[in-house]
């Protein structure tokens, strides 16, 4: 991806981003759609709680208590962490979302984008994959979100365009 092609993903980021914070009725735009040619067969992995219906049970209750919000941590941080406990159990379809609000709320951070191309990784999502750790590494020059991204570029020689 080109350097135009970053900044206006960052402009439609930005866009909707700032949409649903005006407009909350308004249906959720993931920020970070599939990018063409990827498809995820299935939005469900093996997460380290997966099968063990006491630490789901857990997890559910920690998602409850971070709905609820509060003045203890920023609103990222709560869909953030609510975005890790559905990882815990396997549940890519919620991840994605709650990553993607998290990124839509704060587009300029970049844990939501580094966590969405773990996650797109791991769903075999490469070209979406691949637009996540770029935005990681763009808006948020951390050495491991830069890192990655050119580790995963290196990894997929195929999709450099």
């Amino acid at each position: 991806m080109n350097r135009a092609a970053t900044f206006a993903l960052a402009g439609v980021v930005i866009i909707a981003g700032g949409a649903y914070l005006l407009y909350p009725e308004e249906p959720f735009v993931h920020p970070l759609p599939l990018i063409e040619g990827d498809t995820v067969a299935s939005w469900d992995f093996a997460g380290a709680y997966t099968g063990n219906e006491e630490l789901v049970a857990k997890a559910q209750a920690e998602i409850a208590r971070l709905k609820k919000g509060g003045d203890e941590y920023t609103p990222y941080i709560y869909l953030v962490s609510i975005a890790n406990q559905y990882e815990l159990m396997g549940d890519g379809a919620y991840v994605y979302e709650y990553l993607g609000r998290a990124a839509a709320l704060a587009p300029d951070t970049g844990l939501a984008w580094y966590n969405l191309g773990v996650l797109m990784e791991r769903l075999h999502a490469y070209r979406t994959a691949l637009v996540a750790y770029q935005s990681a590494a763009f808006v948020q020059e951390l050495t491991q979100y830069v890192e990655r991204f050119e580790e995963f570029k290196s990894q997929h020689p195929e999709l450099a365009s």
